[in-house]
């Protein structure tokens, strides 16, 4: 469980493994059964659950978003690939922002985020 002063819940992430695809329907991890019986048939790579509830109604847009504490240290070859991946969702979603870095002059921390209308593509209540 984690939250802030407007929202508290939990997140659960599915990732694709290639465990998914295999014929006979079985994984040889016991704790990716649930996410292999979940994704199989599916083409999406992953998934990103959230349950919670909001403290406070919102009086403007909502954003969906993350950001580190710290910057990450990335040597020349991932910090490339790591822009490469932030590009290709940007040119997916036009109003997904991030800053790898951050901005140390400014207090800005390395962060990602887009309004939650652009970037979930299912809400059930």
């Amino acid at each position: 469980t984690s939250g802030t002063e407007y929202f508290v819940g939990h997140m659960m992430i599915l990732i694709r493994t290639p465990d998914v695809d295999q014929e006979n329907g079985n994984t040889p991890y016991p704790e990716n059964a649930d996410a292999v019986a979940y994704l199989r048939g599916k083409q999406r790579r992953f998934e990103f659950q959230f349950q919670g509830r909001l403290k406070k109604i919102p009086t403007g847009r909502l954003y969906f978003a993350c950001e580190l504490e710290q910057s990450i240290k990335l040597g020349m070859l991932q910090r490339a690939f790591v822009s490469a991946a932030m590009a290709f969702v940007k040119s997916t979603n036009p109003f997904f922002h991030y800053s790898i870095a951050g901005d140390p002059t400014t207090g800005e921390p390395p962060h990602m985020a887009f309004p939650f209308f652009a970037g979930m593509n299912r809400v059930v209540a």
